[in-house]
């Protein structure tokens, strides 16, 4: 796979949209944090 500059992200509703690498990365870490607070909300309920 070449390293591209920027990335096709496919949002519901949205569709494609393309991103640059350094989004794509911020995007991608954003999703981490919220599923792991979501994960802590889930164990204190």
């Amino acid at each position: 796979m070449k390293n591209k500059k920027t990335y096709t992200a496919h949002f519901p509703g949205i569709g494609k949209v393309e991103i640059s690498k350094e989004r794509a990365e911020r995007i991608l870490w954003l999703q981490k944090v919220i599923r792991e607070q979501n994960e802590k909300e889930k164990k204190e309920e």
